[in-house]
């Protein structure tokens, strides 16, 4: 790739060129955190060898598929029940996409979509991430390594603004003269309560870089919902205690937390995971054109919305949490009284983990976790 192209404006926030691998290996290699990863990859490996075999790496495309991509085949083999996905017939490979994903996990629901692509011979994709995960040199060599791209957050809105602008003309040229492709979040920020919204903002960010026409700068973009679906919510008790304490104030979060949803994520159990690849929304833009400039990045986002909800494979979990909050048996045909009553248990060891003062409101926010996705698509049906 010709690297004079770009402008020198992204470089706090593209991954890295080839030619800067061979250096970040090193000091991959060269760093104590890199046991954890050995042990965890190649535990028949002895360190040398491994801390060897990062030093030859040379490519981003080495990176990934020595390192990245084997860790999260073993990550679907060890803690998955299954892992499927459709859609890949709306997917254009002449053109290059803004895959825009709802968001349940911090790291897996990008990293098995890059899995998927590969498994099916399409190309990875540059992966969007927020500056809060790249706390030291090491987390910004392997983020960066992997085609990550690195979201600032802004303190003032003025900051906010400039990196926002920044960001969008990054994405535009990385679809328009990278001819790379582009997963992103649909909004900033995990879902925690089980319902995906696409944040407005996020399309009024892609439309900044544009010109003043906002539905033919979207429209370059190609933009592609996709949806992912756990059988388990990765987090789902960490999430159901966020939500119960932000009830009354802002919920600050502890040191690390990010961390240990992102190692609670991984790690976890997860059943069946479920991608659908949507179908793109520019033949759907048309019908937004009539609504007023403020209201167009809401219908636009309600677009993906809806494709997104469609998407979303329900599983047993999801009936069985819907009926349990609205003490009925509607879905009961769904799943299996055995299913049931193990994830009432499961539900219990996770919420001693919290604590059992509230058990009733607790229950209530981890069934909502799990039942709102039905919700939403009869919300959807409804219309």
């Amino acid at each position: 790739m010709n690297t004079s192209v770009l402008n020198n404006e992204f470089d706090k926030i593209r991954p890295y060129y080839n030619e800067e691998i061979p250096e970040a290996m090193q000091r991959i290699a060269d760093s104590h955190e890199v046991k954890s990863i050995a042990s965890f990859l190649f535990p028949e490996m002895k360190l040398t060898e491994f801390r060897d075999m990062i030093r030859s790496l040379e490519t981003t495309e080495d990176f990934q598929r020595l390192l990245a991509i084997n860790a999260f085949q073993k990550i679907i083999k060890q803690t998955t029940k299954g892992f499927t996905i459709e859609g890949f017939e709306h997917i254009d490979t002449s053109k290059n996409h803004i895959f825009v994903m709802n968001h349940r996990d911090i790291v897996l629901d990008s990293s098995l979509f890059q899995i998927a692509l590969m498994n099916h011979s399409f190309k990875t994709t540059e992966i969007c991430i927020g500056d809060n995960l790249m706390p030291s040199q090491f987390f910004m060599d392997i983020w960066r390594s992997n085609k990550m791209v690195t979201v600032v957050r802004g303190a003032s809105i003025r900051e906010t603004l400039q990196n926002s602008l920044i960001f969008s003309k990054y994405l535009r040229n990385t679809i328009t003269n990278k001819h790379e492709s582009v997963w992103i979040a649909q909004r900033n920020g995990r879902t925690k309560d089980g319902i995906d919204v696409t944040d407005p903002a996020l399309i009024k960010m892609f439309a900044m870089s544009g010109t003043t026409d906002i539905f033919a700068s979207i429209a370059e973009l190609n933009i592609i919902p996709v949806a992912i679906s756990y059988q388990i919510e990765p987090c789902d008790w960490m999430k159901t205690r966020e939500l119960f304490l932000s009830k009354d104030a802002p919920y600050q979060k502890a040191p690390n937390e990010d961390f240990q949803s992102v190692i609670t994520g991984i790690m976890q159990r997860k059943g069946k995971v479920h991608i659908t690849i949507g179908r793109p929304i520019n033949p759907k833009l048309e019908t937004c054109k009539d609504l007023s400039n403020h209201a167009i990045f809401k219908g636009i986002a309600k677009l993906i919305d809806n494709e997104i909800i469609q998407g979303y494979k329900l599983f047993d979990t999801n009936y069985i949490a819907y009926d349990l909050l609205n003490r009925t048996d509607k879905y009961a045909s769904f799943y299996t009284e055995e299913a049931k009553q193990q994830f009432v248990i499961d539900m219990n060891e996770k919420i001693a983990k919290i604590g059992l003062e509230f058990y009733p409101e607790l229950c209530k926010i981890f069934y909502n976790i799990y039942a709102n996705p039905v919700f939403s698509l009869h919300a959807l049906d409804r219309k």
